[in-house]
C-alpha cells in the first residue's frame, strides 16, 4: 500500500530516493495548482542554484520506476527534489541574499 501524503488540499504519493523524501515536478505543480511546464522553466532558470544530490537527482528509467509511482515515468527518467530543492524551487526572490537566507 502507498503512504500519501496531503499539503493543503492535495494529496501526494510519498516517495522517496536513498531514504530522502523527494517530490516530483507534477507533484509540485499539483500543489501549487500550476502546469508542470511552469515548475521546469523555474527550475531551468535558476539551475546554477541547485546542486545535484542535496536540492535534487535525476533517476534514469530503473531509478525512477523504482519509486513505485502509479503514474507512467519517461524512458528518459525523471528528476525528483528534495526538500530543500523543492523550497528553493518555489521562492519567490529578489535577489542572492534571500536563497542564502532560504538555504539556511
Amino acid at each position: 500500500m502507498t503512504q500519501l501524503i496531503r499539503i493543503n488540499d492535495t494529496t501526494l504519493e510519498h516517495l522517496a530516493h536513498q531514504h530522502t523524501p523527494v517530490v516530483t515536478i507534477q507533484q509540485i505543480a499539483d500543489v501549487h495548482g500550476i502546469a508542470p511546464e511552469n515548475v521546469q522553466s523555474s527550475f531551468r532558470r535558476h539551475a546554477k542554484r541547485f546542486a545535484e544530490g542535496k536540492h535534487y537527482f535525476r533517476l534514469d528509467f530503473a531509478a525512477a520506476s523504482q519509486l513505485g509511482l502509479s503514474a507512467q515515468v519517461s524512458p528518459n527518467g525523471l528528476t525528483v527534489f528534495t526538500e530543500k530543492g523543492y523550497l528553493l524551487l518555489t521562492k519567490p526572490l529578489r535577489d542572492d541574499t534571500a536563497w542564502e537566507v532560504q538555504e539556511r
